[in-house]
This record gives C-alpha cells, sequence and structure tokens, in this order.
C-alpha cells in the first residue's frame, strides 16, 4: 500500500491549474493525465477518497486511489493532486492512479477583519488563472519566493460591504518576496484555495468583488467561467449562476 507524504509547501513550482487532461501519446494512448485542487475525504481499506468539483456549480465527482493519507491530513482538507485514468477520462467512483499529492494553503474568507491599507505594497502577484468550484475560489499564481518564511494568503471581506449585493473581497500575500513576479527566476506558482461559503451563502449575496494587485492583465478567466476581469486584472466580478 502507498503512503502518500503530503509535501508541505506553499510555492508549487511548474504546476497548472483548473482540471486539466491531456493525452500523452505514445506508450501512454491509453491514459489521462489530470491535475486539480480537490477534497480530502477519508480513507478505509486501503484507498484514499477525494471529491472533485471542476467550475461553479458543476455535478461533484467522488474517485478513489490506492494508497493513506497522513494522520494529520483532516477530512474536509483541499489538497493538490495528479493522477491518470484510462483513456475514457474521471467518471464517478472511479478508482485512478495517484502520481502526486500536496498540501496547499486553504484559507477560510474573514468577514470581520479589517482590510490592510498597505494591501497592494505588500501583495504583487502574477495571477494565472482563478475560478470558483462550489464554495471555493481557487487560484494560481507566480510570486516573489521568500526562504524566510512561509507565503500567508489572506482573504478579507471588506466588513461594510459584507450585506451587499456584491460584497467587496481583498485577496492579498504577507511574507512574499521582494518585487512583482512576472516569471523571473525567483518567482514560484502559488496554488491556494479558499472558502468563501460564509458570504456566500448569505441570502443578500449575488457574488464578489474580488480585488488583487495582479500584473498579469491577460489573465485566464472570463465570463464563459462566471468570472468578469477588469482591463487590468485587478477586479474580478464572481456571479452566482
Amino acid at each position: 500500500m502507498k503512503n502518500f507524504k503530503l509535501m508541505a509547501i506553499v510555492a508549487l513550482i511548474a504546476m497548472s491549474l483548473g482540471l486539466t487532461a491531456c493525452n500523452s501519446g505514445g506508450d501512454d494512448d491509453n491514459k489521462m493525465y489530470y491535475s486539480n485542487v480537490v477534497t480530502y475525504e477519508g480513507s478505509a481499506g486501503g484507498m484514499i477518497t477525494f471529491s472533485f468539483q471542476e467550475m461553479n456549480d458543476s455535478q461533484p465527482i467522488t474517485f478513489r486511489a490506492q494508497g493513506s493519507m497522513p494522520a494529520d491530513v483532516l477530512i474536509g482538507q483541499r489538497v493538490y493532486v495528479s493522477f491518470t485514468t484510462p483513456s475514457t477520462g474521471l467518471t464517478e467512483g472511479m478508482v485512478v492512479s495517484l502520481t502526486q499529492c500536496a498540501s496547499i494553503p486553504n484559507v477560510k474568507a474573514s468577514l470581520t477583519d479589517p482590510v490592510p491599507s498597505n494591501w497592494q505594497d505588500i501583495s504583487s502577484i502574477y495571477l494565472q488563472t482563478m475560478f470558483r468550484s462550489g464554495k471555493w475560489i481557487n487560484m494560481a499564481a507566480l510570486v516573489p519566493y521568500n526562504l524566510e518564511a512561509r507565503i500567508n494568503p489572506k482573504f478579507v471581506i471588506d466588513p461594510a460591504t459584507v450585506n451587499n449585493d456584491y460584497p467587496e473581497a481583498y485577496m492579498y500575500f504577507e511574507n512574499l518576496g521582494t518585487g512583482a513576479s512576472t516569471g523571473s527566476v525567483n518567482s514560484a506558482t502559488l496554488i491556494a484555495t479558499y472558502d468563501i461559503s460564509e458570504v456566500w451563502n448569505l441570502s443578500t449575496c449575488l457574488g464578489l468583488k474580488i480585488h488583487i494587485n495582479n500584473t498579469n492583465s491577460s489573465v485566464n478567466g472570463g465570463s464563459s467561467q462566471g468570472c468578469e476581469i477588469s482591463a487590468d486584472g485587478k477586479l474580478f466580478t464572481i456571479k452566482k449562476q
């Protein structure tokens, strides 16, 4: 039985986000390769169970993999996984071949903390993608890597806007390295997931406006994913479906 030891890392280099699948060709023509953020649902009988929701309010899929998880990984925790399936693709209840499992920041949106006045100064990132899957916002970005301290992602709802149709959220990052990230040698890919359920489930909430000090104006996203992006790539409006 394979025991997966989660990599306790915040910066994950050269990883893609959003359920990606590809057929490699050659000897592996009968396999599909996937990478995504999923939810750990528990382990029993030498099998790990995960659940996955692709985007917005799509139907969740449960799948399993042989192995076990460390005791300190709690049910409900989000992790980044890579795995392969037969060429038919991922289906409900499938047993997959898990090749990688890594811990990522699981951040709960705060509805009471004040927004720091210097949030933009400490949080210049190069956002690669961001989208909602159920009650979670998932993102990947190039960030200035800091070897001295763990990067600490934050997601704060301006308390004055909590009851608005579109509460104003601020995504920022403590302990980043210096300089803006544009893919330079001191950059790494940060993958994080944010629990927005407390504000998203409010009867007054029609969506969220998310402010990010993002230097990538051509970030992956758009109305087709339920996410509208400002021309400068610094404001994301996510609407309920």
